[in-house]
Parts: structure tokens; C-alpha cells; sequence
């Protein structure tokens, strides 16, 4: 009776070299797994090993490597996702931190610019707007961006500009 997971469970991962499998059939394994699963083939990893097509259906069918394969693309997408959720959220934090930042200039300069205020009153709080805008969008697409089939191109609130009827305050001193 064929076992229902012909790949062993234990110590070993499946695209690592199994018990008794040769070092030859092993690297083979690695040629044939790693080549992209719309063109891999029996055929092919013998072209690059330089060996029978034979030989390899010798091999492939006795360590399994088909299913071996399937799991080492299986855990090359699972590592890719943790590592684009992990981007994710570090592009969730950055506007947050910026606007966090500006606040906290838009806080300290508020004593001292008092006579920048009476010249240009709308520079602080311009910055103010921004810095609250950032934080509030670093927030809010924190949720949107962990959805599948999202990406950093799909969205940035960096990316984003400003109307066109307001200066672009974080290029201007606040002072004015």
C-alpha cells in the first residue's frame, strides 16, 4: 500500500537530502526543485546534471521528488510572504514616525515662533496638517495593505501629493 505522504516526516525537511539517498540523487533533487515549476521536467534537470532522463525517472520516482519539489516551492512562497508582510509593516510605521517627527517640531517651535506666526500663520499648523495626515494614513493603511494581492506600488501615503491648492508644507520652514 502506497503511504499517503510517500515524503519521510521527521528531522529532515523535504528538499533536504533524505536517509539513504545518495549525494548524487540529492543533488540532482536540488537541480530539478530549483528550476521554475513551469519549466521544470525530468527532462531539463537531465540536460543541465548531464545525465540519462533514465536515470532521473530512476531517482524521481524513489525520492519522490515531485512532491519534494512541490513542497520546497511551498516553502519558498511561505518565506517570501513572511518577508513581504514584514515590509508591510515597516511601510506602516514609516508615516507614522515622520508625522510623529513633525508634530513634534511643530510642538517645540510653537513658543518661539511667535513672530513667525504674525507673518505666517498657516506655516505650523500647514505642518501640523501634514504631520497628522501621515500618522492618520500610516494607520489606516496599515489594515488595507495586509489584504492579499497587495503591494508596496499599490499604495504609499508618501507617494501621495498634496492638493494643489496648498503649498508643500514639509519643504517649508514652518517658520514661514
Amino acid at each position: 500500500m502506497t503511504p499517503l505522504l510517500p515524503v519521510p516526516v521527521g528531522e529532515h525537511a523535504a528538499w533536504e537530502r533524505q536517509p539513504g539517498e545518495s549525494a548524487r540523487s540529492f543533488e540532482a533533487f536540488r537541480i530539478y526543485s530549483n528550476v521554475r515549476p513551469s519549466e521544470r521536467s525530468l527532462g531539463r534537470a537531465a540536460e543541465i546534471v548531464l545525465k540519462s532522463r533514465h536515470q532521473m525517472l530512476v531517482w524521481s520516482a524513489r525520492e519522490h521528488w515531485v512532491v519534494r519539489a512541490e513542497l520546497w516551492d511551498h516553502e519558498q512562497s511561505r518565506v517570501a510572504n513572511q518577508a513581504r508582510l514584514e515590509a508591510i509593516k515597516r511601510l506602516s510605521k514609516e508615516p507614522v514616525e515622520i508625522g510623529a517627527m513633525m508634530l513634534a517640531e511643530v510642538r517645540a517651535r510653537i513658543p518661539t515662533a511667535a513672530k513667525s506666526l504674525e507673518r505666517s500663520p498657516h506655516g505650523l499648523a500647514a505642518w501640523a496638517e501634514v504631520a497628522a495626515k501621515l500618522i492618520r494614513d500610516g494607520l489606516d493603511s496599515a489594515n488595507a495593505r495586509s489584504g492579499p494581492g497587495w503591494s508596496p506600488r499599490c499604495s504609499s501615503s508618501l507617494s501621495r501629493k498634496p492638493p494643489s491648492s496648498q503649498s508643500t508644507p514639509a519643504m517649508a520652514s514652518p517658520e514661514g
